[in-house]
């Protein structure tokens, strides 16, 4: 890893002069003061950077509170998203945008709107002029009850096609999967979005909610096997710019959806410097990935996918190595040569313990930087997660390796599918069933705030101040004395 990283505190003072303009609080003090201390160079710019964020904060979303009943208004409603919406009792159509002219707001107002499924609904248009009550819903989150509806024009809509053309990949998906369950799982790990409301719960309860989506190895792993592809025909360069517009283009099709954009922004920062003969650091570019969420959508930072992905992904990069040197007590660290001298069962043994070794301080460095965040929103962590993020997740990335290369070659893909199917069965009976001697839940029913902030703050920069000392150097690349 490089300890080079000035991007990186850069993205973090940036995150909190946002934070603190949307949700002032004094505890992000904290880690705006590590931010220095580990960064003593860059106090100017880092002063500056963190004014412009809560100046941006500030500038596209200051909204009045309005009243618990809501306010009656007419305005003008500009689609971003649109995705099926699950209830206890009825599906729903969840048309997410901005409200704009509605009085007395000058600015945008980020809201949702809801149509029941088999009700008429806008079709076709990007734009809506809307009556109704805008209802707050917190976190700067609001509910526009649709009283009447008017298409402002009959134009292209970008969520419109995005919805249509999930819809052909869950009926493409049917033919192979009919359960309505594994065609919900294989959906969530091919689209992000989970049609099933009962299996979003029963992951949940397992503390494996983040399987349920698009991550960033699964991305990773795509863009590592479209470039093995486009690599074996085509010249280094050409493959990886013809990997980069295709990357970009499943990023587009698949919308907005900060884990996505994160590793989306990583991927394309990685292809450049490799195309420009650079070295990138992995911190710098979760840095880079921070600061382009952060100027498209300050209100990002309520969002839970946005909070853990970038969180896991910090954990890797700054926790996940000092957990591996301390495993490495117990389990040797041997050279490939090495590896080749031991008998043939030792080699095997040898293989097995190194997965169990990276599990371990994976699992370990991810469950330890989240943990405050994980009571903070949810008031509970099941144990269960501990043993099931040790398996599930390799697990899953195969799933979704094979569904990729199923859906992509019809010669193949009949039997890919099958064993697709097969694999998806048994990851649904051991989420379905988990072992109620064991299922037990760890719960804090009050965590503030403050002590969420606190205690990822000094995990993460003690992590980054370790790793620093651990190098022999300094934390931004100077060789200690």
């Amino acid at each position: 890893m490089s300890y080079n990283t000035p991007a990186f505190f850069y993205g973090v003072l940036f995150l909190l002069g946002v934070a603190c303009a949307l949700a002032f609080h004094p505890i992000y003090v904290v880690p705006f003061a590590l931010c220095l201390w580990l960064y003593p160079k860059g106090i100017k710019w880092g002063l500056l950077i963190y004014i412009l964020g809560f100046g941006w904060g500030l500038m596209t979303y200051s909204l009045p509170a309005l009243p618990e009943e809501g306010i009656e208004g007419q305005g003008i409603f500009h689609i971003s998203t649109l995705s099926y919406s699950h209830s206890p009792f009825q599906r729903s159509l969840l048309y997410k945008g901005k409200l704009k002219q509605f009085s007395p707001f000058s600015k945008s107002i980020p809201c949702s709107l809801y149509f029941k499924d088999n009700k008429p609904r806008p079709l076709a248009s990007s734009s809506l002029r809307v009556t109704g009550r805008l209802i707050p819903k917190g976190d700067h989150r609001y509910v526009f009850k649709v009283a009447a509806y008017e298409p402002l024009a009959k134009t292209f809509s970008l969520a419109e096609w995005r919805f249509n053309v999930k819809n052909q990949l869950r009926s493409h998906l049917s033919a192979h999967f009919p359960d309505p369950k594994s065609r919900a799982l294989v959906l969530s790990m091919l689209t992000g979005e989970t049609d099933d409301r009962l299996l979003a719960l029963e992951f949940n309860r397992l503390g494996i909610l983040h399987l349920l989506g698009i991550s960033g190895f699964q991305f990773a792993l795509l863009a590592f096997l479209l470039g093995t592809l486009l690599r074996s025909f085509m010249p280094h360069r050409a493959a990886d710019m013809v990997l980069m517009a295709l990357l970009s283009a499943y990023t587009f099709t698949l919308g907005d959806s900060p884990p996505i954009e994160r590793a989306w922004v990583g991927s394309i920062l990685y292809l450049t410097a490799h195309l420009c003969g650079w070295r990138i650091s992995a911190l710098n570019a979760l840095g880079v990935a921070l600061l382009w969420q952060l100027v498209k959508d300050p209100l990002v930072i309520f969002h839970l996918g946005f909070q853990f992905s970038f969180l896991c992904t910090a954990a890797i990069l700054m926790t996940y190595p000092l957990f591996r040197s301390v495993l490495y007590q117990w389990f040797e660290k041997r050279s490939f040569r090495e590896v080749l001298r031991l008998p043939f069962l030792d080699q095997h043994g040898h293989l097995l313990s190194f997965f169990f070794r990276e599990a371990l301080a994976l699992n370990g460095a991810i469950h330890l930087v989240t943990l405050p965040l994980i009571f903070y929103h949810f008031h509970k962590f099941p144990l269960l997660s501990l043993v099931y993020n040790l398996f599930l997740p390799a697990t899953v990335s195969i799933v979704y390796l094979l569904l990729v290369i199923g859906i992509s070659l019809p010669i193949v893909g009949p039997w890919l599918l099958a064993i697709t199917g097969k694999l998806t069965e048994g990851i649904l009976k051991v989420t379905t069933h988990p072992p109620a001697l064991y299922d037990f839940q760890w719960r804090i029913h009050d965590f503030p705030l403050t002590a969420a902030v606190a205690a990822i703050s000094l995990i993460l920069f003690a992590s980054y101040w370790a790793s620093s000392r651990a190098s022999s150097m300094t934390p931004f690349g100077e060789r200690s004395r």
